[in-house]
């Protein structure tokens, strides 16, 4: 209709009309390109974000142990200057116990050179963080707290 309009000219261009997008931007995404005094500020997020990424490496194992004394034949392997967060579970129905070894303040090579002794006296169940869930719905909880710290010393 642009010949229609006499002295005015038509001119058609997408146009994206978000209505409220500062109550909705968390979940539509940003929105428009990027000013040059926000650049830094996004970037520097980037760089804290990768920077905390890199820190807080993931480690979790769950163990399973047929009986109480291969629990305590693994923590004897594991050395006093470990401190290992760690809990106990014990299945009572099928008489089998849980161990849990987290992350915590050990370096992730002392966790691996701990874990690879594991096998000798359980089976590996879960790399998975979550199963604790599982185990503290089914299992019942023998210790919440420095497990191998404990087995290690009803063992010696």
């Amino acid at each position: 209709h642009g010949d229609e309009l006499i002295g005015m000219d038509v001119s058609v261009k997408s146009l994206r009309k978000y209505n409220d997008a500062e109550y909705f931007a968390h979940i539509i995404g940003y929105i428009g390109a990027i000013s040059e005094e926000e650049k830094p500020k996004i970037n520097h997020k980037k760089e804290k974000t990768h920077s905390t990424e890199k820190k807080k490496k993931k480690f979790f194992r769950v163990y399973r142990f047929e009986t109480m004394s291969a629990i305590e034949a693994f923590c004897k392997t594991i050395s006093k200057e470990f401190t290992v967060k760690s809990q106990l579970y014990k299945d009572e129905t099928e008489g089998q116990y849980y161990l849990t070894i987290e992350k915590g303040r050990l370096s992730i090579k002392n966790l691996e050179n701990i874990c690879l002794r594991a096998p000798e006296f359980a089976t590996l169940v879960s790399k998975q963080e979550s199963y604790t869930v599982y185990c503290k719905e089914h299992f019942h909880c023998l210790i919440k707290k420095g497990a191998v710290k404990v087995m290690r010393k009803l063992a010696i």
